[in-house]
């Protein structure tokens, strides 16, 4: 009975599980409304949802143009809902340190160029964010894997993923669970066949 105790509390004390979409490949149109994604529930439309009633961002104009519900905060040059949302590089730690709009309504533009925290023309980037994911003014931390275009050309929203617990940071690209939490689970398991064996 003990060793059951210590296995469920090593069990709770184990980080988020990150919750992946599968790959998407979900194309960004060049027309004013674009694609509305809604990344809890794993769609998408090019139907008009502006006022965000099934989804949480919108790309549009090949994803030279980002329109977020205050449900959505994508990761920011600087805390204002209208500053332009900077890309992320694979591997990068995305949580809560970082700049974000207020819970607000937010847009942006002249995110794609050649600078540092810009989104390269025509190439993969990520997309980091914190997400209200269960509406309830908690948010965790996400990443999107995107290709965007300002030259006319359709964009990409490839895939995406997020934590399921407020407060744990995700790491762009990775889509399995920290392996502080795998080495816990072991310990645990290895634990609690070794008391089996015992009795």
């Amino acid at each position: 009975m003990k060793t059951l105790l210590i296995v469920l509390g090593l069990a709770q004390a184990s980080p988020a599980a990150v919750i992946y979409s599968g790959i998407q490949d979900i194309p960004i149109p060049v027309t004013f409304d674009g694609v509305f994604v809604d990344v809890v529930n794993v769609t998408s439309s090019t139907v008009d949802d502006s006022d965000f009633s099934s989804s949480q961002i919108n790309f549009f104009f090949g994803g030279a143009g980002v329109y977020t519900s205050p449900r959505l905060r994508p990761v920011r040059s600087i805390p204002d809902q209208l500053a332009p949302i900077v890309s992320a590089q694979l591997g990068d730690v995305i949580d809560e340190s970082l700049a974000f709009g207020p819970v607000a309504r937010g847009g942006s533009e002249n995110h794609i160029g050649s600078g540092g925290a810009q989104f390269p023309n025509g190439g993969e980037s990520y997309l980091g964010f914190l997400l209200d994911l269960n509406e309830d003014g908690q948010y965790v931390a996400g990443w999107m894997r995107v290709t965007l275009s300002e030259t006319g050309s359709v964009g990409t929203v490839h895939d995406w993923a997020y934590s399921d617990l407020p407060g744990e940071p995700v790491i762009t690209g990775t889509i399995i669970p920290e392996s502080s939490s795998v080495f816990l689970l072991g310990l645990a398991l290895s634990s609690l066949c070794l008391n089996r064996r015992r009795a």
